[in-house]
C-alpha cells in the first residue's frame, strides 16, 4: 500500500474533487439498455464483460443522456453527454473496454463557469455591460481577475480623477502637463480608462475588463514621446486613443520598433470613419501611429443585438463591422494594418460633465476605436496577470490566434483582409496564455530527486474542470524527492500520490523573467 507523505506545503494548495463531463461513443447497444438499472453488477456478468461494473460500484453517474437527439449524421447519434464524479474510474473503462467506448472526449461548457462581478448588471444611466458578455470577458474572469501589479498605461486628454468607477485603479501622480482643471475640454480620457480599467465589483456603475489591474495615466495626449518615456518607465501595456498623422513616417516607425522592443505593446484606434481621412471619403485609409507594423491596430464591431435583429432595435449586430447594417459608411476604419477588433460602438463609458463638476458617476455610450482599442489592451492586462513574462510578439500571438473568426458573417465578406485576425477572445486568449505558463502531469511516474517549475500553475491529479483531461493520475515513486516550484498554485487532485519513503515539496517561488 501507497503512503501519502507529503513534507511542507508552502503554497496554498488547491484540492479539486469536481464533477466531470464527457463525450462518450458507445457502439454496444445492450449497455445502453443497462445504464439505469439498479443490479448493473449482474448485468455485466451474465453478459460476459468483465470489470465495467465498478465504474458504478464507485462512480456516481450524475448525468447521461444523448445531447444530439435530432442529429441527421451516424456518428453523432452514436455520441452521449456523461457527467461522473470520479473521472479516474471513467478513464479506465474506457480504456479497457474500447470495444465499447471507442472514443470519449473532455468537455467543458462555458456556461457552467462565468463569474458575475457585482456591478455587471447594474446597468447605470440605461449603460449595460453586455460588450463585455461579446468577448467572453467574464469567462475570462473565473481564471484570472487581473493582478493590481500589472500597471497599464494609458495616454490620453484629461482624466477625472474623482471619479468613484475609477478614483481607487490609479497609480499617482498623472503624467504630463495637460491633467489641469483648467483643460477639462475632454471626458475621452476618462472614457478610454474605464474601458479598460473601471473599478469591477465595487457594486456601482460599469466593469472595466481589466478588472483588478491598475492604470498609470498620462495627459500629455498625441506626442509620440510620451508613449516612449512610458515605455522606458517598464510600461508592458500602453494605450492610446489618438492619431496625429495621415502620412508614414520613418522616423516615427522607428521609434515605435525601440518601444517594443523595450518590451513595450502599444495599442491604437484604427480610426472612427471618413472624417478620419484627409480627403474625408475614405474607411480605408492608413492613419498613424495605429498602422505601423510595430503597434496593435484595433477597429470596431458590433455587440447589443443579435445578428439580423429586425426593427426597432435594428442595428449594432454582434461582430458585424457596419454600425448600421448593409450600409458600409456606418463602419470604422478598415484597412489591412489592422490587427483585431472589439466593440466599438454604443460602448459604455465613464464620464463627466464639467457642467457638473460635483457628479462623480455619470455613465454615457460612445462610438470609436478609442474604446475598442482599450479593451483589447486590458485583455493584454489579463494575460500579463497569468505571466507577467509575456513579450509583445507573444502577446500580439496569443491575441490573434485565439480571437473569433468574423469573416464568415455574410456582410463581413466584403472586408476580407482588412479587420485583422479577427474579434478579441478574453477567455481564449487567457486560456491559452495560463495553459502555457503552467505544467501539466497526466498518468505519470515521477522519480529521482527533481525540481519543476512553472511561471503559473502546476497540476497533478485531476485539475479544475476548466483544465479537465489535460491532467491525471500522477505518482511520485518510492524513495523519490520531488519539488514544484510553482508563481502561484499547485493543484494536487485526487490522483496524485507520494510512494513509501518518497517525499514531495510544494512552494511558490517569485517569477524571475528572462
Amino acid at each position: 500500500m501507497k503512503q501519502f507523505l507529503i513534507m511542507v506545503f508552502i503554497l496554498k494548495l488547491q484540492f479539486n474533487f469536481a464533477q466531470h463531463t464527457y463525450f462518450l461513443e458507445i457502439k454496444d447497444s445492450t449497455f445502453l439498455k443497462s445504464i439505469f438499472k439498479d443490479d448493473v453488477d449482474d448485468f455485466y456478468k451474465s453478459s460476459g464483460s468483465k470489470n465495467l461494473d465498478f465504474l458504478f460500484n464507485d462512480t456516481k453517474i450524475i448525468e447521461f443522456h444523448k445531447p444530439f437527439p435530432t442529429s441527421k449524421t451516424d456518428w453523432l447519434q452514436s455520441i452521449y453527454f456523461l457527467n461522473v464524479s470520479d473521472t479516474n474510474l471513467f478513464l479506465k473503462m474506457c480504456n479497457l473496454h474500447r470495444e465499447i467506448f471507442p472514443f470519449n472526449e473532455a468537455v467543458f461548457f462555458i456556461k457552467e463557469l462565468c463569474y458575475t462581478p457585482n456591478d455587471f448588471n447594474i446597468n447605470p444611466n440605461g449603460v449595460t455591460n453586455k460588450h463585455l458578455d461579446l468577448i467572453r470577458a467574464r469567462e475570462a474572469w473565473e481564471i484570472t481577475k487581473g493582478d493590481p501589479n500589472i500597471v497599464l498605461g494609458i495616454t490620453d486628454t484629461y482624466l477625472k480623477t474623482t471619479l468613484e468607477d475609477i478614483s481607487q485603479k490609479i497609480n499617482f501622480p498623472i503624467l504630463g502637463f495637460n491633467n489641469d482643471n483648467n483643460l477639462d475640454w475632454s471626458y475621452h480620457g476618462s472614457a478610454t480608462s474605464g474601458c479598460m480599467v473601471a473599478h469591477t465589483d465595487n457594486n456601482l456603475g460599469i466593469c472595466g475588463i481589466g478588472f483588478n489591474c491598475k492604470l498609470k495615466f498620462n495627459s500629455e495626449w498625441a506626442v509620440d514621446n510620451e508613449i516612449l518615456l512610458m515605455s522606458q518607465q517598464g510600461y508592458k501595456i500602453i494605450n492610446a486613443s489618438w492619431f496625429n498623422s495621415y502620412n508614414y513616417s520613418s522616423v516615427i516607425n522607428l521609434l515605435y520598433s525601440e518601444i517594443r522592443n523595450n518590451g513595450s505593446l502599444v495599442f491604437f484606434g484604427a480610426g472612427n470613419g471618413k472624417s478620419h481621412s484627409p480627403s474625408g471619403n475614405s474607411l480605408t485609409n492608413y492613419v498613424y501611429p495605429a498602422c505601423y507594423d510595430s503597434v496593435m491596430c484595433i477597429t470596431s464591431v458590433g455587440y447589443k443585438n443579435d445578428y439580423g435583429t429586425p426593427a426597432p432595435n435594428y442595428g449594432n449586430w454582434k461582430d458585424l463591422h457596419n454600425n448600421i447594417p448593409n450600409d458600409p459608411n456606418s463602419a470604422h476604419h478598415h484597412n489591412d494594418k489592422v490587427d483585431l477588433c472589439a466593440p466599438g460602438y454604443d460602448v459604455p463609458c465613464l464620464f463627466y460633465d464639467k457642467n457638473n463638476p460635483t457628479a462623480t458617476n455619470l455613465y454615457k455610450e460612445e462610438n470609436g476605436t478609442s474604446f475598442a482599442s482599450p479593451m483589447v489592451a486590458g485583455v493584454a492586462g489579463l494575460m500579463l496577470s497569468v505571466n507577467p513574462c509575456l513579450k509583445p510578439h507573444e502577446i500580439e500571438s496569443i491575441l490573434k490566434s485565439t480571437a473569433s473568426n468574423i469573416y464568415s458573417i455574410p456582410e463581413n465578406v466584403q472586408y476580407a483582409g482588412q479587420l485583422g485576425a479577427g474579434r478579441v477572445d478574453a477567455f481564449e486568449a487567457v486560456k491559452k496564455t495560463y495553459k502555457e505558463a503552467s505544467l501539466f502531469f497526466k498518468n505519470q511516474t515521477l522519480s529521482g530527486n527533481t525540481n519543476y517549475e512553472a511561471i503559473h500553475s502546476i497540476f497533478a491529479g485531476e485539475p479544475p474542470i476548466i483544465f479537465a483531461g489535460l491532467s491525471g493520475n500522477t505518482n511520485v515513486s518510492n524513495g523519490s524527492n520531488i519539488v514544484f516550484n510553482a508563481g502561484k498554485e499547485i493543484y494536487l487532485g485526487a490522483g496524485f500520490e507520494v510512494g513509501l519513503g518518497g517525499s514531495f515539496l510544494a512552494q511558490n517561488v517569485t517569477t524571475v523573467c528572462p
